[in-house]
């Protein structure tokens, strides 16, 4: 998330994700909503087909992304250096509960981790917020993820890359070297959904032979 600093600045996030935040429940409900409905229209097999097909679409577009995030963060580089003061830092932690896999159908507890980092620097003759560190974000182990704020202190001055055509976008940490396994996350996650989707989909329409 990138904003201006200052009254009456814009924020500097895509306008799909300011919508995205405003409006997922909706979202949510009408995807359900299509779900109830395939079901009593098509068969099951027909609505998991396309379901599995939506896991392809995702992967797919998952690993278009994870390629640009892996661009970026090569070229930013290159980028303009800035001088950065940390406002806010912290970790967030997540947990989500799912049924685990096993007959008990217990509830498991999962806890993601994620560094939060906050900063304000100067470009194009304007002030700017960012809360970036990667191209990416994933979530860390919490010792990671404590490793991570513990460079950024509140108050420190550091430096900042920020994109010389669009300067409110701006990374602490450029390259990829010594972040590996945190661009891998995005590709491995875009690779599994590519493949269930693909061979499930595949398999359905293989095997399947509508009546």
């Amino acid at each position: 998330m990138d904003r201006e600093a200052g009254n009456g600045r814009r924020d500097g996030r895509s306008a799909f994700w300011r919508a995205w935040e405003k409006l997922y429940w909706l979202v949510a409900a009408m995807i359900l909503l299509i779900h109830w409905w395939a079901f009593h229209t098509y068969s099951a097999w027909q609505v998991i087909q396309v379901w599995a097909a939506a896991f392809a679409v995702i992967g797919a577009a998952v690993l278009i992304h994870h390629r640009r995030a892996v661009r970026r963060a090569e070229e930013s580089l290159q980028w303009p250096v800035a001088e950065a003061r940390i406002l806010k830092s912290g970790v967030r932690e997540e947990r989500s509960t799912s049924r685990m896999s096993d007959s008990s159908h217990a509830m498991e507890e999962t806890v993601s981790y994620f560094p939060e980092v906050e900063y304000e620097y100067e470009a194009g003759g304007r002030t700017w917020r960012s809360s970036r560190i990667l191209h990416v974000n994933v979530n860390y182990s919490l010792e990671g993820a404590r490793e991570t704020v513990a460079r950024y202190p509140v108050g420190a001055r550091v430096h900042a890359r920020y994109n010389f055509a669009d300067p409110g976008y701006a990374v602490l940490e450029p390259g990829l070297t010594g972040k590996e396994g945190q661009y891998r996350t995005v590709q491995i996650v875009g690779i599994v959904f590519l493949a269930v989707g693909t061979m499930g989909f595949l398999a359905i329409a293989a095997f399947f032979k509508p009546s």
